[in-house]
């Protein structure tokens, strides 16, 4: 199995994003994990509610890639698909 994993690059960068595959497989798999709980409860609230209030602009269900970031996720997925040919 192959796996990259990314971390979002937003102001909060609690959630990131791991692709892999199996070479003998052809599909990829994408697997968005949000990594918050690793914050005190109390922590976790005052960030609930900075966002609640606008005060906050840390993306939720999405993931931000910086240009390296997108350089290094087109070339792990030109590996997979070279390694299907």
């Amino acid at each position: 199995m192959n796996i990259k994993t990314f971390r979002c690059s937003c102001i909060g960068g609690t959630h990131y994003i791991s692709i892999y595959y199996f070479k003998d497989e052809p599909e990829v798999y994408f697997e968005l994990i949000d990594d918050v709980c690793r914050f005190s409860f109390w922590k976790r609230l005052t960030e609930a509610f900075k966002i609640l209030f606008g005060r906050s602009e840390v993306c939720l269900d999405s993931i931000i890639f910086k240009p390296e970031q997108t350089q290094e996720l087109i070339q792990f997925l030109q590996e997979k698909h070279n390694g299907c040919d």
